[in-house]
């Protein structure tokens, strides 16, 4: 099958196998060794196209498609499927020159149905498999993150060096400056406050404080949901229902309500980009979680 492309996958078979000698035992890859390997996959799926105009060696470019996904994200596998686009208007628009031996012929009704086709069928393909591989990091990035978060408690032996240790990888994940954590205890009836804060060096202050019965009121409002996000646009309070978005436990949109914080938080804390979530632990309690300057776009993709 196309014979006169023998030497081709003969010296395409070469520098895989001359690559991969070369990365036998290798730890790690470099990101411009990466672009230049991925460089190379789509200069070869070019040239074994332009050989074939008309055969199977097309896909080729699939599987630079999804080394892109595997390698990257989403963004990156739409950048490689324009690149591929651009390339195989190239290669049809110079096989088409080279075929009537002047370079400015014009493409034949067919000649613009394969190469539509083909760039469709590229960027279909590419968002799927960007999207895919998008989502798949998201959940390694979430599992990982909860499995080190969830090794750090099991190894300290009270609740108040859990808070600290959860405290400061949950800042650092969301980039925030603050957290508190409302905390009722159901045994004792008991209300406390944790507190944690990001100094501009980078410490982390913690504190903690119980809260009396006669000042319990002050720091009891209502919440839009189980979880809740403001805009980061937002200076005031009470903050207007269009500002949040609100979800109920199972994840779904909630009309949010107009959300008013205690008056002592917002002589605190900046209000904008606040993150809130309605925790239960177990038979111990149940309380509010609250990041202050949090930005959701920081988490990892």
């Amino acid at each position: 099958l196309f014979p006169y492309t023998t030497p081709f996958r003969s010296m395409y078979l070469g520098a895989a196998i001359a690559l991969w000698l070369a990365l036998l035992g290798t730890g790690t890859v470099s990101a411009r060794f990466q672009m230049w390997i991925h460089a190379g996959d789509l200069l070869w799926a070019t040239l074994l196209t332009a050989v074939t105009p008309n055969g199977p060696f097309f896909l080729f470019f699939m599987f630079v498609l999804l080394a892109a996904a595997s390698r990257w994200g989403f963004q990156e596998t739409i950048r490689t499927a324009v690149i591929a686009v651009a390339l195989l208007t190239l290669e049809a628009a110079a096989t088409k020159a080279a075929a009537a031996g002047a370079a400015g012929v014009g493409f034949g009704r067919a000649d613009v149905g394969r190469l539509l086709l083909r760039s469709a069928y590229v960027v279909i393909v590419g968002s799927l498999l960007g999207y895919l591989a998008e989502e798949e990091q998201q959940r390694r990035a979430e599992t990982a993150t909860i499995a080190r978060i969830v090794a750090k408690i099991r190894t300290v032996a009270s609740l108040w060096s859990t808070f600290d240790t959860v405290a400061a990888d949950v800042l650092e994940l969301f980039r925030a400056n603050s957290l508190l954590l409302l905390f009722e205890d159901l045994q004792s009836g008991r209300t406390f406050l944790w507190s944690a804060r990001c100094k501009p060096g980078g410490e982390l202050q913690v504190a903690m404080s119980e809260i009396g019965a006669a000042d319990a009121d002050r720091y009891r409002f209502d919440r839009p949901g189980d979880a809740w996000c403001v805009s980061s646009r937002v200076s005031s309070n009470p903050v207007p229902a269009e500002d949040i978005v609100a979800l109920d436990r199972d994840g779904r949109r909630l009309d949010a309500r107009p959300l008013a914080l205690p008056d002592g938080w917002i002589a605190d804390y900046s209000i904008d980009s606040t993150l809130g979530v309605s925790v239960a632990f177990s038979d111990i309690g149940s309380g509010i979680v609250l990041l202050f300057g949090a930005r959701p776009a920081a988490l990892p993709q």
